[in-house]
């Protein structure tokens, strides 16, 4: 229930799908920042940097889709008529 919000469409599929974008964009980096450190790191080391930078960009990419992109928007409704406003407007 996390996620259920009365929006969609186009914006939130285009916020979210730049998520995951972001999301790879960490972990390529992150292996890349290894390489830049070791030139010839283990496969432990290499699974062990992926998979903490997969944790963090979830965690992330949860926090982003959580609080801005399926967050619930205040609805703006039209000004309520009092009984002045009407007998003015009449």
């Amino acid at each position: 229930m996390s996620f259920r919000s009365g929006r969609g469409g186009w914006r939130a599929h285009l916020q979210s799908g730049l998520t995951v974008l972001v999301s790879y964009a960490f972990t390529t980096g992150a292996l890349l920042g290894l390489y830049a450190v070791r030139s010839a790191p283990s496969a432990l080391t290499e699974q062990a940097v992926y998979l903490s930078a997969s944790a963090l960009a979830g965690i992330g990419r949860f926090a982003v889709l959580r609080l801005v992109v399926f967050a619930d928007r205040p609805v703006t409704a039209a000004p309520a008529l009092s009984r002045t406003a009407v007998a003015i407007a009449a």
